[in-house]
């Protein structure tokens, strides 16, 4: 099995090539703010309301919640990676990868170094 990766895709500038599978990135201080403010999270852009917002900005350019769930549809094989830049609630971490999970119909999950 080939495996797709956002990042190096967008790094390289080139048309996503054609994996089974892709790695989709979503934060949890994103998806916290549209919780408590009502906001659409498809259409924040990654890490928009993270600490790291700047530096996400510069990996992913341009790149909302609706792109990747439009990009995750066309993959047969989904690996959500959960970040949060704060540590959450517990019960809030949940809620998140739940939905995160309902969202892009992932197949597994993995978090990243800056969770718990």
């Amino acid at each position: 099995m080939k495996i797709g990766h956002l990042h190096s895709c967008i790094q390289d500038n080139r048309v996503l090539d054609n994996f089974d599978s892709i790695i989709i990135r979503t934060d949890f201080e994103t998806w916290d703010y549209c919780k408590k403010h009502n906001v659409d999270l498809l259409n924040c852009f990654y890490g928009q309301y993270s600490q790291r917002a700047k530096l996400r900005e510069l990996i992913y350019p341009n790149i909302k919640y609706k792109h990747w769930l439009t990009i995750a549809s066309q993959y047969d094989f989904v690996f959500l990676s959960a970040n949060a830049d704060v540590n959450p609630d517990r019960q809030d971490f949940r809620k998140y990868v739940k939905e995160m999970v309902i969202l892009f119909q992932v197949d597994m999950v993995g978090a990243m170094n800056e969770c718990f």
